[in-house]
């Protein structure tokens, strides 16, 4: 009796230990490549941003502005709307319910900028500064 106790006790460690080690590969795998991918794209939009607010505050013309935020934020596109495409796979991804929420958050990021229409928010700037600038030319 006591020799089934023990094996029983060793069957339910094995399980444990494969479910962390499970675990420990999806993280790995899936959330740590997603994590390093928004720090990326994270760092690019702010560098992106700062450039543009200098920029701004240095009275270039909104033209100009506008074409240079056209050219950077092309550099890491690709880069942002593979993360994108991926999280919103991984988040609809039933096998990965208990990481939906991480996911769902990267796809958040990414796509939910207020009044932006479901743009990312270089996309929203650049429009914002191209509106203004066919205005400021008009206006001219």
């Amino acid at each position: 009796m006591l020799d089934s106790v023990i094996k029983l006790t060793e069957k339910a460690t094995e399980l444990l230990k494969y479910r962390s080690e499970r675990r420990a590969r999806r993280f790995d795998k899936l959330v740590e490549p997603m994590f390093q991918s928004l720090k990326t794209a994270h760092k690019d939009y702010a560098l992106i941003f700062e450039d543009a607010r200098c920029d701004l505050e240095a009275d270039r013309p909104l033209a100009e502005v506008a074409a240079i935020l056209r050219k950077r934020r092309l550099e890491e596109e690709a880069e942002r709307r593979a993360a994108l495409a991926q999280a919103r796979q991984f988040a609809e991804e039933a096998s990965l319910a208990d990481l939906e929420p991480f996911f769902s958050a990267v796809v958040r990021y990414f796509g939910v900028t207020p009044f932006s229409g479901n743009n990312t928010p270089s996309s929203v700037l650049l429009g914002a500064l191209e509106d203004a600038a066919r205005s400021e030319s008009s206006a001219a």
